[in-house]
């Protein structure tokens, strides 16, 4: 059985039927907490000038494909993501959209929020994250 969450973004089978061993890792999204640190290079680039909108998504409970899924259903804003990061998980993450002009300021949900940082005259890719930041408790 595929939940309605994936199959709203065309994930239509699970590679296994394995369960698992019924360990527990975490108990609260809040036990992983994950924040993406881009260079100083692409931080600095970040500008008020126009460009390709650059946004910080704060998410807690849902995956980031998920997540950019629902924002462009909301807003009609296609973002895109440096990395995927966990769903069951406290994360920030740089996501930046994929065409100049249009833009919001800020959206949020129940489970994510975006708040538009700045503007970026080429779009940021994965080339421009250099790590992840873990607190895990």
């Amino acid at each position: 059985m595929i939940p309605e969450i994936d199959s709203q973004i065309g994930i239509s089978v699970f590679s296994t039927t394995f369960n698992g061993i019924g360990g527990q890792i975490r108990s609260e999204a809040e036990d992983f907490q994950v924040s993406e640190v881009i260079s100083d290079k692409s931080l600095k680039s970040i500008s008020t000038q126009e460009g390709y909108a650059v946004y910080k998504l704060k998410k807690r409970k849902i995956d980031t494909n998920h997540a950019l899924s629902d924002i462009f259903r909301k807003t009609g804003i296609r973002l895109k993501a440096l990395g995927l990061k966990d769903a069951f998980a406290v994360t920030e993450q740089f996501v930046c959209s994929d065409s100049r002009g249009k833009s919001i300021e800020n959206y949020s949900s129940d489970k994510y929020s975006i708040e538009k940082i700045g503007f970026v005259k080429k779009p940021l890719s994965k080339k421009d994250m250099i790590a992840n930041h873990f607190n895990i408790k």
